[in-house]
């Protein structure tokens, strides 16, 4: 009896030993074994999955609606972004549930089922707290090449972005809400703009966080910002309405130096206000970036003087020589 106690002791201690540790948003979670079967709530940790090429071990998604741009061959819809079908759930026999954002409250719920963490990007960062959960991911899952393949890619391209996006102004950030806008400053889902870009977003000393600040387009005309960059998200969340284009099209906003150099950017929302963190998410707006600043020093690069000589027979005629 002694004997097979000490055996259970020591083959607890080597599991231990053996389990990974997963940072997730309460601390460390160590994770046992590596997980075969993966439901996951969250579009941006759904992203970093697939990016390291587990796409074929999630069982579950929240709908198709955000989660089409995966490849999940195995997987079923679980619930939505907010909230968990728990029967669904039970079927998909996972052995890891992740939630985060705006599932990260259900996460008592979740761990009925089986083990669940936390893996939400607070937002203020979004470009580094994404390559940490890729890479903490990448540990769980045997997966560390790749996950440093993918950040080093996303770290060159961010450098290079960064160097086209020095000396730009002003950015104002911007998130439209059908006819509502609201203000992005350092701490918002787009602060990683400055803190990664140098971008200098505009903001002031009583914003509230990463959800953005009310603001008008009196507001909007006083700063006149040199860049725009304008988040839609109703687009974002495919509900209809004004768009963002829509809404800023009015007389306040095109007397801005922003509008009248044609300095206003509509990126694919979706990438900052769903997928926060996803390698994938990143990647595509560092390149959205980067074309608009490509584009837009083609347009206002000086154009070569050119000197119009007349052709020799011009020169013929106007000597009156016949020819």
């Amino acid at each position: 009896m002694l004997k097979k106690l000490l055996a259970t002791a020591v083959a607890s201690l080597v599991l231990a030993a053996q389990a990974t540790p997963l940072k997730t948003a309460q601390g460390d979670v160590e994770i046992a074994k590596v997980p075969e079967r993966i439901v996951v709530y969250d579009i941006g940790a759904l992203d970093t999955l697939v990016a390291l090429g587990l796409g074929d071990k999630i069982v579950g998604i929240p709908g198709e609606k955000f989660a089409a741009d995966f490849a999940t061959p195995n997987a079923k819809e679980v619930g939505t972004l907010f909230e968990p079908d728990l029967e669904a759930l039970n079927a998909a026999k996972p052995d890891l549930i992740i939630v985060a954002s705006r599932s990260a409250g259900k996460l008592d719920e979740v761990k009925a089922v089986a083990q669940a963490v936390d893996l939400n990007v607070p937002g203020d960062n979004a470009y580094q707290e994404g390559l940490a959960r890729l890479e903490s991911l990448g540990a769980v899952f045997g997966k560390e090449a790749e996950a440093k393949k993918t950040a080093d890619a996303l770290n060159a391209l961010r450098d290079a972005v960064k160097a086209e996006s020095a000396d730009k102004g002003k950015v104002l950030a911007l998130l439209v809400n059908g006819p509502k806008i609201a203000l992005y400053g350092p701490d918002s889902r787009a602060g990683w703009l400055q803190k990664e870009l140098g971008l200098q977003l505009v903001h002031n000393e009583k914003m509230s966080g990463h959800h953005g600040d009310p603001v008008s387009f009196e507001y909007i005309a006083q700063e006149n910002p040199d860049w725009i960059y304008a988040l839609d998200r109703l687009a974002a969340i495919g509900e209809d309405g004004a768009s963002a284009k829509q809404t800023l099209d009015n007389e306040l906003v095109h007397g801005t130096t922003a509008w009248k150099k044609g300095q206003v950017i509509y990126p694919q929302t979706k990438n900052v206000y769903i997928d926060i963190g996803g390698p994938t998410a990143l990647r595509a707006t560092l390149e959205e970036l980067k074309v608009s600043s490509r584009s837009k020093q083609r347009k206002t690069r000086p154009r070569r003087a050119v000197l119009l000589l007349p052709t020799w027979r011009a020169r013929k005629r106007a000597l009156g020589c016949m020819y």
